[in-house]
């Protein structure tokens, strides 16, 4: 099958600089796919390259298996939602709906309006201008807008970044409704971790303009490929290790852990003999004694700090040999965990991962 959204080795370069590197990734008609990264890891910037607001330095893309690479962007049939929503404060919410549509010179723009705006919840609200919404009903604007015209492609770039968080928590539930109603092909921009696995049916993460890693949400945050993917999606115990041995289990030494270290076979998927030891902090479990079998996979630890986060708190701990470790519990079920007091941490070999260093 035919991606409807296909990039074969762009490179986006800013005169020496290079923001895109090597983009090789396919997009599924119907698919809702997260960039996600800190800033200046080319996610925007490959946003943009799709639209035609960026010319490729190389390379080629695809929309539903025509090259688009060097077309205008009003030629490319592609939807456009920003963070700050661009709308027309002297236009009311129907008449910003039906901009695109009257730019086009499209027919039927009434009845189109009409099914944007029942789509996104907007009827009573048609004759209302910007200056009376509300930031969610102009995020809805925004997206019917760019809904209206049936677009091959969506593209969104940060859309809920300007709204309060529990406003932002349900317009993100809204937005994945819309778009599986309609099946829009999403292509969306974030660096809000919660938000991509969430929303999303893929999440690729950028760094320094490679795409690390595309999976589902489970599959990245519970295998990825290398540390930085470890420590930007969600939160997660990384310690400098070395293998030193791979038999049925790899064996590590982590520094500032006393005693070997035992990863799955099929967690280690470091390229060297010196990685990272990750593991994720809900997957330690807490013991007053040393667990058995003693030495393996244990480690004894002293609480550092309690954070208070409402449904969990974490805890902040330190071994005997120095690694700084944390531990995710819900708030009411650490009560013995107070600074100061001495615990065993311990896990499963299928647990921890041993993975390749990426800064």
């Amino acid at each position: 099958m035919t991606d409807q959204v296909a990039f074969d080795g762009v490179h986006k370069w800013y005169g020496d600089v290079p923001v895109v590197h090597d983009l090789t990734l396919g997009v599924g008609a119907g698919e809702f796919l997260t960039l996600l990264g800190p800033s200046g890891s080319g996610k925007t910037t490959t946003l943009r390259v799709l639209a035609g607001l960026e010319a490729v330095t190389s390379g080629e893309i695809r929309l539903a298996g025509r090259t688009i690479t060097d077309e205008a962007p009003e030629r490319r049939n592609i939807g456009l939602v920003f963070q700050n929503y661009a709308l027309f404060p002297h236009m009311t919410v129907a008449q910003n709906v039906a901009f695109p549509l009257r730019a086009r010179r499209a027919a039927g723009i009434g009845a189109r309006v009409d099914r944007a705006l029942e789509m996104t919840r907007l009827t009573a609200l048609r004759e209302r201008y910007p200056r009376q919404l509300s930031g969610g009903q102009q995020q809805r604007v925004a997206l019917a807008r760019a809904f209206v015209f049936d677009p091959a492609v969506l593209l969104m770039d940060e859309p809920l970044g300007a709204l309060d968080r529990n406003l932002r928590d349900h317009m993100r539930l809204e937005l994945k409704a819309l778009q599986r109603r309609v099946g829009a092909t999403v292509v969306y921009v974030t660096h809000d971790q919660e938000e991509a696995l969430a929303m999303s049916d893929r999440v690729g993460v950028m760094h320094r303009g490679v795409l690390q890693q595309t999976a589902s949400p489970e599959e990245i945050y519970e295998r990825p490929v290398n540390s930085f993917v470890a420590r930007f999606l969600g939160q997660s115990v990384c310690l400098p290790a070395t293998r030193v041995e791979r038999a049925e289990h790899t064996v590590l030494r982590v520094e500032g852990v006393t005693g070997p270290i035992l990863v799955d076979r099929d967690n280690d998927t470091c390229e060297d003999l010196s990685g990272e030891f990750m593991i994720r902090p809900e997957r330690l479990r807490i013991a007053g004694r040393r667990p058995a079998p003693s030495g393996v996979n244990a480690v004894r630890c002293v609480v550092e700090a309690r954070v208070y986060l409402g449904a969990r708190t974490e805890v902040r701990l330190r071994a005997e040999a120095g690694a700084p470790l944390q531990v995710t519990v819900p708030t009411g079920e650490g009560g013995a965990l107070t600074e100061g007091s001495a615990h065993w941490l311990s896990w499963t070999p299928a647990d921890g991962r041993f993975l390749t260093r990426v800064v």
